[in-house]
C-alpha cells in the first residue's frame, strides 16, 4: 500500500521528467481520495500528467495529450492491466487496458494531428525478465492500429525490445516490453536496474515522419554504502561504482544482456559515451 511525499514529484521534474504517467496498479492505493490528492499534487506543480482523471467529463477534456517535440507532434496515452483488485468508489477515471477504448483513443490522436504515438502500458508478470502470450498478443494489436512506441512497464525487471520492420502502408513500431526499475531500493538481481530506450525521428523526403534509429542503454541503482548515503543512479557501465556493490552490478548486467542478445529484434545496446549526448 504505497504513498509517497509530495517532494518525489519535485525531485523528478527538477530531474528533467517532464510527463508522470500514472495507470498503475497502486494508484488505488489510497483509494479515491489518494488518486485525487495525486492529480491535485500534479496540477499544483505545473506537471503534464496521464491514466487518471477526475471523472470522465474530465478526461474527455485531457485527452488527446499531443506534445510538439523539435517538431513531431507526438500523442502520449497510458493504460493500467489492473489495480491490485481495489476498486473506484467513485466518479473518478482510470485508464484501464481495453482494447476499445485504446481503439478509440487512438483514432482520436491521429484526428486531433498526432504524428507518432507512444503508448505506455502497464502489464506483465512480475519478476519476469520474458513477456508472457498476453502482452504479446496486445502488443500486436496495438501495432495493427498504427502505433509507432509501444512502452511497457511494471515487471520490476527488464523484459526484450523489438523493432518491427514497416513497408510502404505501416511505419515500423518499437515494443519496450518492460524498461525494468529505474530507480528502487529492491535487491533482487535482476530488480537492481533497468533501461533507457533512445529514439531518433526522422522525415522522408515526402514529409512522412518514422522512426530512424534506436537504442538502449542500462542503469543501475546504487544502494547506499555508508551511514548518510543516498540511493544513487548511475549508468550501469559506470567506473564510479563502489567495489562493495559492482559484483551485484555485474550480476544484473549479464543477466539483462543475456535477455537482450537473444531475443531482442533489431534494437541493439547504445555504447555512446553520456557526456557526447550534449554535443
Amino acid at each position: 500500500m504505497f504513498c509517497v511525499h509530495d517532494n518525489y514529484l519535485h525531485a523528478l521534474t527538477d530531474a528533467g521528467f517532464d510527463l508522470v504517467l500514472s495507470a498503475n496498479n497502486h494508484i488505488l492505493d489510497r483509494r479515491d481520495k489518494g488518486l485525487l490528492r495525486t492529480i491535485e499534487t500534479f496540477e499544483k506543480a505545473g506537471v503534464p500528467w496521464l491514466g487518471i482523471y477526475r471523472s470522465a467529463e474530465h478526461r474527455q477534456q485531457h485527452l488527446p495529450y499531443i506534445k510538439d517535440i523539435n517538431g513531431f507532434r507526438i500523442a502520449f496515452l497510458n493504460y493500467t492491466y489492473g489495480t491490485n483488485g481495489i476498486r473506484k468508489q467513485t466518479s473518478v477515471s482510470i485508464d484501464y487496458i481495453d482494447r476499445d477504448l485504446i481503439s478509440k483513443d487512438v483514432r482520436e490522436a491521429r484526428y486531433e494531428g498526432a504524428e507518432l504515438i507512444a503508448l505506455c502500458i502497464h502489464w506483465g508478470d512480475e519478476y519476469k525478465l520474458l513477456p508472457n502470450s498476453e502482452q504479446r498478443n496486445l502488443a500486436r494489436f496495438i501495432s495493427s492500429l498504427g502505433v509507432e512506441m509501444i512502452i511497457g512497464s511494471h515487471p520490476p525487471v527488464i523484459q526484450p525490445i523489438e523493432l518491427s520492420p514497416g513497408d510502404e502502408h505501416k511505419r515500423p513500431t518499437l515494443t519496450v516490453y518492460s524498461l525494468g526499475n529505474f530507480i528502487s531500493a529492491m535487491r533482487n538481481v535482476d530488480t537492481r536496474g533497468g533501461a533507457m530506450v533512445r529514439v531518433k525521428l526522422r522525415r522522408d523526403l515526402s514529409g512522412r515522419d518514422y522512426i530512424a534509429d534506436e537504442s538502449f542503454r542500462m542503469v543501475f541503482t546504487h544502494a547506499p554504502v555508508e551511514q548518510g548515503d543516498n540511493y544513487r543512479l548511475f549508468p550501469a557501465e559506470s567506473d564510479s561504482i563502489h567495489n562493495s556493490v559492482r559484483i551485484h552490478r555485474d550480476r544484473f548486467v549479464s543477466n539483462a544482456m543475456r535477455i537482450y542478445n537473444r531475443n531482442n529484434i533489431n534494437v541493439a545496446r547504445d555504447t555512446l559515451p553520456i557526456s557526447e549526448y550534449n554535443n
